[in-house]
C-alpha cells in the first residue's frame, strides 16, 4: 500500500498558508493598521531619540582620562 499523505499534507498547508496570507494582507491594509502602524513609527523614533541623548550623556560623563 503506497498512501501518498506527503502530497495531502502539502496541499493542505498550501491553502491554509494562503488563507492566513489573505487574511494577513486584508488587515494590513485597514485602516485600524495603518493607525497603528503610525503610532509605533512614532514610538520607535522617539525612543531612538532618547537613546542618542542617553548616550551622549554618557559620552560627556565619563571619568575616564584620555592619554
Amino acid at each position: 500500500m503506497d498512501c501518498n499523505c506527503k502530497s495531502g499534507k502539502f496541499w493542505l498547508g498550501l491553502g491554509l498558508g494562503s488563507l492566513l496570507g489573505m487574511v494577513a494582507y486584508h488587515c494590513a491594509k485597514s485602516e485600524k493598521a495603518k493607525i497603528w502602524r503610525d503610532k509605533v513609527s512614532c514610538a520607535a523614533q522617539s525612543a531612538a531619540d532618547k537613546a542618542g541623548e542617553w548616550v551622549t550623556g554618557v559620552k560627556g560623563c565619563s571619568t575616564k582620562k584620555e592619554e
